[in-house]
């Protein structure tokens, strides 16, 4: 049984950035005013009987650019009905005064416990349809499970008290963001497992990864000063739990170690899955070290692309997108270095334009991640981008003014950034790093590994290899 529901983005879009963040495929677009409940029920009605999973409500800037929108109307107060984009951007947008808000559905599992799966929001362009319905059922419905094994490793019996705030925290955790690093290690599984014999192994290896990135978070959260994940406080501030949530975040990475030796242990390949698992974490507290230290020390006019690719390869490229595919590879097989290393390449690009486009277009689940970027100093691809490329007065601005929360102050940063139009950049650099994708993609001599890619691909970044 499943159930859609709406969703609204809390992001606006200009008509060009909506359009590379949706793929390049103009003729999916449909432009609609929203002016009344008949109109509202007509356009649920559309939604639902075509193939089109989002829709985007037109309007214009007012008063004050960048906070004030006028919806249902163009540049010249004429009512915005349904409409195509062109391939070529209508007058509205060359001049920047078209705007866009995206609007949606998604499918809900109502099996097991929908309340723990439950998301107020995602984003269209950044959560990734890997997976079937009924797979996602599936993987979710393994959670209890996961749950009672945590809670009968070792020397966890003896402590009933713990066992259940850990299971707690779990349950907390996973509501704040998505599970596409899970998604991706069964896609991977599927793509290069015939016989898909050891599924629900999969799915336990797709939990161990996710808990593992969860718990990470909640110390990440406190070291960035989050307090609020897809509506919900993240767990360092819910019931004011503060530092005592380290030990939480310890604790739930410690049982995925432990989890993977209870399901691993006797793999021939076990061995090759601690190995995987220790680079990761090590690679990704340095790359989080050095970005740290790096806004601390105010080393901004180090924030070039080379420094960018470099942190976030270390950072994200490894815990999302290697760690997956190559766990998989292992359970089935593959391990040969040179094919490793290969796969090693792409995703470490992978990695890096996820990350732009997570910086760039943001995260509905953690809307506000944007300007803590700025205020905590924080190397993005808009202010790597922007340095690289900014005029001699912009770059003093920047330089200037970057890492302060002040909000006049920050204002001064996104200034540069409306002016350079950097959405417009984003587009061009994304296709060539793509493109760089794709070459690497076909030169594998798997064509199971080519297929897993093909699909992670074009669900990210809606291109085709």
């Amino acid at each position: 049984m499943t159930e859609r529901r709406f969703f609204m983005t809390d992001r606006l879009y200009k008509q060009l950035e909506a359009f590379a963040i949706c793929g390049n495929r103009r003729e999916d677009f449909r432009l609609a005013e929203i002016d009344s409940p008949e109109k509202s029920l007509e356009v649920r009605e559309f939604l639902l009987r075509t193939d089109y999973g989002t829709a985007w409500i037109a309007g214009r800037t007012g008063v004050c650019p960048f906070r004030d929108y006028v919806w249902g109307k163009d540049g010249q107060e004429r009512p915005m009905n349904y409409t195509n984009w062109r391939k070529t951007p209508a007058p509205g947008d060359i001049t920047d005064t078209e705007w866009c808000q995206a609007e949606g559905y998604r499918t809900e599992s109502t099996l097991g416990d929908p309340s723990v799966f439950t998301a107020s929001k995602e984003h269209p362009a950044l959560t990734l349809k890997l997976l079937s319905d009924a797979e996602t059922s599936r993987f979710q419905s393994f959670l209890p499970q996961i749950l009672q094994d945590i809670g009968c490793l070792r020397g966890m019996q003896s402590m009933p008290d713990t066992t259940e705030w850990l299971s707690e925290t779990i349950q907390a955790i996973v509501t704040l963001g998505d599970f596409n690093t899970a998604h991706q290690t069964l896609l991977a599984y599927k793509c290069l497992c015939e016989d898909q014999k050891d599924f629900d192994l999969a799915i336990v290896n797709g939990w161990i990864f996710e808990l593992g990135i969860r718990g990470y978070e909640i110390m990440e959260d406190m070291m960035d000063d989050t307090r609020v994940k897809n509506g919900k406080k993240t767990w360092h501030c819910h019931n004011n739990h503060g530092l005592a949530a380290v030990s939480d975040s310890l604790l739930v990475m410690s049982c995925t170690a432990m989890l993977c030796q209870k399901y691993f242990k006797t793999k021939s390949y076990y061995s090759d899955m601690i190995t995987l698992r220790t680079f990761n974490t090590h690679f990704l507290l340095y790359g989080k070290s050095l970005a740290m230290k790096s806004a601390k020390d105010r080393q901004f006019h180090l924030y070039n692309m080379d420094f960018y690719t470099r942190i976030k390869t270390l950072m994200e490229s490894r815990r999302l997108f290697y760690g997956p595919i190559t766990s998989s590879m292992l359970m089935t097989g593959f391990k040969d270095p040179k094919l490793l290393k290969n796969v090693e390449a792409i995703t470490n690009l992978i990695g890096v334009v996820h990350s732009a486009k997570t910086d760039l277009v943001g995260n509905t689940y953690h809307p506000e991640k944007f300007e803590q970027n700025i205020a905590n100093g924080m190397c993005t691809w808009q202010f790597a981008m922007a340095l690289e490329h900014a005029p001699r007065e912009h770059r003093k601005i920047l330089l200037a003014n970057y890492g302060s929360s002040e909000s006049e102050v920050m204002e001064k940063v996104k200034t540069v950034y409306e002016k350079m139009e950097l959405h417009k950049l984003y587009q061009a650099w994304e296709e060539e790093k793509t493109r760089e994708i794709s070459n690497l993609v076909t030169q594998l001599p798997v064509e199971a590994l080519q297929k897993y890619f093909s699909q992670v691909i074009s669900a990210m970044f809606g291109r085709r290899i």
